[in-house]
């Protein structure tokens, strides 16, 4: 489903490039969750801008690198697991 509508459709698929971008198998578990955009049911609106699942890849990227920068602000002030 991932790039079979909107704009995704005129972009080649993007390979994977970090450690968070969802596998296929991921994905298919992924997807479905997802609701269906209003513009496919006739209730208006436009076509999405970027593909779903480029969005769900940066938004894990920004997670785990939120996550990453807590941890290392923990560690310098001697409170984190490494310290």
């Amino acid at each position: 489903m991932a790039r079979r509508f909107g704009h995704g459709t005129d972009r080649p698929a993007r390979a994977r490039r970090y450690t968070t971008d969802a596998t296929d198998a991921e994905w298919q578990q992924i997807a479905p969750l997802l609701p269906w955009p209003a513009w496919l049911g006739g209730a208006g609106g436009h076509p999405e801008m970027y593909c779903r699942r480029t969005v769900i890849d940066a938004i894990c990227y920004v997670a785990l690198l939120t996550e990453l920068i807590r941890l290392f602000q923990q560690v310098d002030k001697g409170i984190g697991l490494l310290a």
